[in-house]
């Protein structure tokens, strides 16, 4: 009945602060429609994500944009003639006749409006129900398709907008207006729509509204004459945050610029900026070209970097797109990757860890070797990662346990159990709490503080069991059982404070322990004689009763204290059909009422 086995699977996945779950979903986001967070707390672990890459769709990976319609089916526009379209089960393909998607976007009838190299459309489904690309290239005029890649869709009350680096369109259902850059050479670089207001920006000239058919420059607007790969949203009542190609990141406030700063700006110089999406909280999703992308706050903080390090394929982020659930699409060289950053689950660590502890205001988890068998978790300062602290001094860290003085007279301490004895906790460093018995022959397996006298704690070792007295300024040692020589991996304390140690081939141990401690304990060995199997074992108090469980044998096994010996129960076993399957049943916390079983195969 191995808790620990459980709870630090579960602990390795789950970030162990409440974290804010998915928000509601207002109908026009804006950067002003969020409150600063603080700065994100320690225990926001690497999120969940999932990639989907090429080798799965088929075709080539390139992911350039990405959109979601109203029933949640996802479309990606790639490099190649096809837009794949994936309904969280299996790939379709829509065929285009053109070699590239660059941009979708859907409007507010659900239609999907399309941007490709040398042409744009929009999907319809045909006959059947099954989408279909259709092309508006025949409603523009043969002299002006003399255009290349559609980098941007824009739907909007007055039609639908496409932009070219060499032309600017409007289809309003009836009639396409081109426009043409003023200089030569020029090319548009934006098209964003903010509080109804629909922007572009040209080359030489800079930032533009489009009022009817009329490019008009915007007062100030020229600030991003040479900028490129525009991207608007709007920031308050006033400003509009601006996003650009490898630039740094502005407010405009209708006259002029003035820098956004962030928590990452030396990441976002270094990476390269590529583009921006809004998010419905109010923060901002870059992508970069060779550092992945990046989630800032409202106030420009850096909520997290999601890059190669946390999962992503490829570092070169191209676009992204939140979804109706709150994750976060990114779209990238290699193919397209679902990432939770909305969950209230995170990833600490893809290592396996034996025990995991909160201590005045830290995680701290025991590992069973490596250079650092006890570490501490921390924030990496730039990236905002979970960032292990190693606390080094003995080979092997199996369990962490926290003391509690009782008499409150000193502080808390935090005990490990390593190979080299039992050590405490101090500074980032490991120092003996019996300095007389430190060394490979004190290996201790695991910890326990004592409930019937809260000032002891017993040791489960490779040799047996023993424990120890606070006295209020040291650590007394109290000795061992003499004679007895037993593997104890797993400790427990009934109700009348009699202590149960497993971990066995064959046995566990029952122990009075009287007053003066280990050393004049009464012993009594468990076993087959009292209806325990043989087999590795472990134990656990659920609801007052001791239970036992036994590696590779599904029963549960419950100590009859009137019979004197376990008998099965198995009222909340949870059978496999596989012949090493074990239980695992224990109670999250004495009196808790909480109960965990389950049945585990290796």
């Amino acid at each position: 009945m191995p808790r620990n086995r459980l709870l630090l699977t579960l602990l390795a996945l789950l970030a162990l602060a409440p974290l804010a779950g998915a928000q509601p979903k207002p109908s026009a986001p804006t950067l002003a429609s969020a409150k600063s967070p603080a700065k994100p707390p320690v225990e926001i672990g690497v999120p969940v994500l999932q990639a989907h890459t090429r080798d799965e769709f088929g075709g080539y990976g390139q992911v350039w944009t990405i959109v979601q319609d109203r029933r949640g089916v996802i479309f990606i526009g790639t490099s190649g003639s096809v837009i794949r379209e994936y309904d969280g089960v299996s790939w379709r393909k829509i065929l285009t006749p053109s070699n590239t998607t660059r941009s979708m976007a859907m409007d507010d009838t659900g239609r999907i409006w399309v941007g490709s190299n040398a042409n744009f459309g929009y999907l319809e489904p045909d006959s059947t129900g099954t989408l279909r690309y259709i092309s508006l290239l025949e409603k523009i005029p043969e002299n002006e398709r003399g255009f290349t890649d559609v980098w941007q869709t824009l739907p909007t009350p007055q039609g639908t907008f496409y932009r070219s680096y060499q032309e600017l369109f409007r289809w309003d259902g009836k009639t396409m207006h081109v426009w043409h850059p003023a200089n030569p050479g020029g090319r548009f670089q934006a098209l964003s729509m903010v509080r109804g207001h629909v922007y572009t920006a040209q080359t030489g000239i800079g930032l533009e509204e489009i009022v009817g058919d009329d490019l008009r420059p915007v007062p100030g607007g020229d600030a991003y004459k040479d900028a490129i790969k525009l991207f608007l949203y709007p920031y308050d009542d006033n400003r509009i945050f601006v996003s650009q190609r490898e630039g740094v990141l502005t407010l405009f406030d209708g006259q002029k610029v003035s820098p956004f700063p962030t928590g990452a700006d030396d990441y976002l110089k270094k990476s390269r900026v590529y583009t921006s999406t809004l998010l419905r909280d109010g923060g901002l999703a870059i992508t970069t070209l060779s550092g992945g992308a990046l989630i800032l706050n409202h106030d420009g903080s850096l909520r997290q970097i999601i890059d190669v390090a946390d999962g992503l394929p490829d570092p070169g982020a191209l676009t992204a797109l939140q979804d109706r659930d709150g994750a976060l699409w990114i779209g990238d060289s290699s193919g397209v990757t679902r990432v939770e950053i909305n969950s209230p689950i995170s990833v600490f660590s893809h290592f396996g860890m034996l025990a995991a502890v909160r201590f005045q205001g830290s995680i701290y988890i025991a590992q069973g070797g490596g250079g650092a068998p006890v570490q501490r978790l921390a924030a990496d300062p730039i990236t905002n990662r979970p960032l292990w602290i190693p606390i080094t001094g003995v080979t092997q860290a199996f369990d962490l346990r926290i003391f509690h003085d009782p008499s409150g007279k000193s502080p808390d301490q935090l005990l490990a159990a390593t190979s080299d004895g039992i050590m405490r906790v101090e500074n980032d460093k490991l120092t003996p709490a019996l300095p007389a018995l430190r060394g490979p022959t004190d290996q201790t397996y695991t910890l326990l503080v004592s409930r019937k006298n809260p000032n002891r704690v017993f040791k489960g070792g490779n040799d047996g069991v023993a424990s120890m007295l606070w006295d209020g300024q040291k650590w007394i040692d109290e000795g061992r059982p003499p004679n007895i020589v037993y593997d104890a991996r797993f400790l427990e304390e009934d109700n009348d404070g009699i202590l149960w140690a497993a971990g066995a081939n064959a046995n566990v141990l029952r122990i009075v322990v009287p007053p003066t401690g280990m050393r004049d304990a009464h012993v009594e060995v468990i076993g087959k004689d009292q209806g325990l199997p043989v087999g590795s074992n472990g134990i656990a108090l659920v609801s007052g009763s001791i239970y036992a469980g036994i590696d590779r044998h599904q029963d549960i096994f419950r100590w009859d204290q009137a019979a004197h010996r376990f008998v099965i129960d198995n009222r909340a076993q949870l059978p496999m059909d596989v012949p090493d399957a074990s239980p695992l049943f224990y109670e999250e916390k004495p009196g808790s009422g909480i109960i965990w079983s389950l049945m585990v195969s290796e």
